[in-house]
């Protein structure tokens, strides 16, 4: 990958890793907000529209990154929130799979519509 792509696979990341860091500031704060439930959910799907608009020629690459990164920092938001002491939906290796199954099956169905989004937008801005 040359740099200006791992540049914009970055800033696809930073948008993802920041909703899912907001929203976890807001379950440890109790104070969940439908606004970021929704953010979180939509947070691959932006992921990847960024990063495709900006380089549209890697589609691939991007959505399958995203989807990897969402199913890692739901993990580690999950494991981070269980070893802090609260009661998590999701404990223990059974939770996890479960937690992994789901993130991933939604994210890879919401980066590669993010990608194709941003792909679509991208071209047309650099014809």
């Amino acid at each position: 990958m040359t740099r200006s792509v791992l540049n914009g696979w970055l800033f696809g990341l930073c948008v993802l890793v920041g909703i899912y860091a907001l929203w976890f500031l807001a379950v440890v704060a109790e104070e969940e907000s439908e606004i970021l439930m929704w953010l979180l959910w939509g947070a691959p799907l932006f992921a990847a529209s960024l990063s495709s608009y900006l380089y549209p020629r890697h589609i691939t690459v991007f959505s399958i990154t995203i989807t990897i990164t969402t199913v890692l920092v739901a993990l580690v938001s999950n494991l981070i929130y269980q070893l802090s002491g609260h009661p998590s939906d999701f404990s223990g290796i059974s939770g996890g799979v479960i937690l992994a199954s789901v993130t991933a099956i939604y994210s890879s169905i919401f980066s590669i519509a993010g990608s194709f989004i941003g792909n679509y937008l991208g071209i047309r801005r650099h014809p």
